[in-house]
């Protein structure tokens, strides 16, 4: 496995499917633990350049039915070992949040933890203002894969592969994409989605 294989497909996989507006890093003083967050925004908000003869012109903007995704902020953290040779990944957090808003949209929102449930967690909030205000919560399952084990242990022991490792990362990153996207219609643009028995985590007793 070559050096930092790991944290490079990561990355580089969160670049792919992310627009990436906000980076920083922490190390800690008493041992090899790094901390890496960023602020991101659905990949469909990212401007694309305007070439001409190989030249850059500027940026196009999005698409005005992309607005509503800039009511969705999205923070990812990712939390390592770095002895100056191997970066050991230890775990992984992606969120989005979104103010509630109107209680008329649960079922909805119900319906679409259901159908996303294999990629990603949706849970409810109470924030403590005046008034108390509820929002939403949406955590990508790509954090599991890490807090299980240690990716780069499977991978040496041959339990992992590459290849199977960068399906996982496109496949949970597309099902956090999508249910984000998914998310604005139904909250933003008041889109109705089909109601199922839901898979919905509630916490705000």
């Amino acid at each position: 496995m070559g050096i930092n294989m790991v944290y490079n497909m990561v990355v580089s996989c969160l670049r792919k499917h992310l627009y990436m507006v906000f980076h920083e890093r922490f190390r800690s003083e008493s041992s090899s633990l790094v901390i890496e967050r960023f602020a991101a925004k659905h990949v469909l908000l990212k401007p694309e350049l305007i070439v001409v003869n190989d030249q850059l012109h500027g940026f196009k903007p999005h698409h005005k039915r992309y607005d509503g995704l800039e009511e969705f902020p999205i923070f990812v953290e990712i939390e390592y070992s770095d002895d100056g040779e191997l970066k050991m990944v230890e775990g992984l957090d992606i969120h989005a949040e979104a103010v509630l808003g109107s209680k008329d949209r649960i079922t909805h929102i119900q319906a679409l933890a259901d159908q996303y449930q294999k990629t990603v967690f949706v849970e409810k909030t109470r924030l403590f203002v005046d008034p108390p205000e509820e929002s939403l919560v949406l955590y990508s399952r790509l954090a599991e894969l890490f807090a299980a084990s240690y990716v780069e242990d499977e991978l040496d022991d041959g339990a992992l592969t590459e290849d199977k490792l960068a399906s996982m990362l496109d496949e949970y990153l597309d099902g956090f994409s999508n249910c984000l996207q998914a998310l604005d219609g139904v909250l933003v643009r008041r889109r109705r989605t089909s109601v199922s028995d839901a898979f919905f985590q509630a916490s705000d007793e």
